[in-house]
């Protein structure tokens, strides 16, 4: 039998060939090689995780920034619906402010017809500082657009058309027509059918 280990005992390995010397030398530059192949593709790791957790920490912001926005745009919608209520609101106040003036008008009282006629021309200068136009018209063209006509007269002194009473007064916010004002219109017979 034989003994492997007295047998490799005698086998000097500084004095092998120059072939295991120069397989040994290629192993090494192989082995370095793929040593800094690695320490490249883990630095490159290393670099693509950090750009990973940046491209997450963006998107989670832009996630929060998006919640935001759309919480904002519904706290917004919230405050118009209320804007509008109050605007309502304030033009249901002034139809009862426009009742007992007009009723001034046509039974006037000296002084009592005089100042609701400058308290009404005070609130309509007040509700265009809030961006409330009020639409009356009276002496002017009908227009279909701001107009109602609820009641037409024959009067051949005056030209066809033209609003010749204000029953109701119409609204004008922010450029949206709220209401049109209600209007006596002059309608000669026979003349204008298309007008």
């Amino acid at each position: 039998m034989i003994d492997f280990h007295k047998e490799l005992a005698k086998f000097d390995f500084a004095t092998a060939g120059t072939e295991l010397t120069d397989f040994h030398s290629e192993t090494i530059h192989i082995i370095e090689a793929v040593a800094t192949a690695f320490k490249r593709i883990g630095k490159e790791v290393n670099h693509t995780n950090i750009q990973l957790e940046d491209f997450f920490a963006l998107q989670s912001e832009e996630t929060d920034k998006d919640k935001h926005i759309a919480e904002q745009n519904r706290t917004l919608a919230v405050m118009k619906d209320q804007m509008m209520s109050l605007v309502h609101g304030l033009i249901a106040t002034m139809d009862m402010l426009e009742d007992v003036y007009r009723y001034s008008l046509y039974n006037e009282q000296n002084s009592w017809g005089e100042q609701m006629r400058l308290l009404w021309h005070k609130a309509a200068a007040n509700m265009l500082l809030l961006g409330i136009t009020r639409i009356e018209g009276e002496d002017t063209p009908f227009d279909a657009r701001i107009h109602t006509a609820v009641q037409t007269l024959d009067n051949n002194d005056v030209a066809n058309g033209l609003v010749l009473d204000v029953l109701r007064s119409g609204y004008i916010y922010n450029l949206q027509v709220l209401r049109k004002a209600q209007v006596v219109v002059n309608k000669i017979n026979g003349a204008g059918d298309n007008e």
